[in-house]
């Protein structure tokens, strides 16, 4: 199961946060959710957390911390990959997943 999930800063934004909902399908218990931010701006450190609800009931949590890195010709960066977060699901779980995704700039 694949959950994508695209964030757009604005105007240097200091904190986004996005929720999105999903369903585990019977083909097998690994949710990954591959994260892209737009339109960031370049030279700075974005901490970016990912949750996972089940019944609305926080599951899981996973975060990291990424450089945006330099971009000589602009003032943003279009896009901008940061991971795929995985998730392991030890019940059959047939319940309602909800995921949320937060970035935050730190530097």
């Amino acid at each position: 199961m694949e959950c994508i999930v695209d964030i757009d800063f604005k105007a240097c934004e200091d904190t986004k946060y996005i929720n999105i909902a999903t369903q585990a399908s019977d083909e097998g218990h690994l949710l990954t959710v591959p994260v892209y931010l737009y339109n960031v701006c370049p030279c700075r450190k974005i901490v970016v957390g990912v949750q996972i609800f089940v019944n609305g009931r926080l599951y899981a949590l996973k975060t990291c911390k990424v450089f945006t890195g330099y971009s000589p010709c602009c003032r943003k960066i279009c896009k901008f990959y940061v991971d795929e977060f995985d998730f392991l699901f030890t019940d059959e779980c047939k319940e309602d997943i909800k995921v949320e995704v937060m970035a935050h700039y730190i530097y």
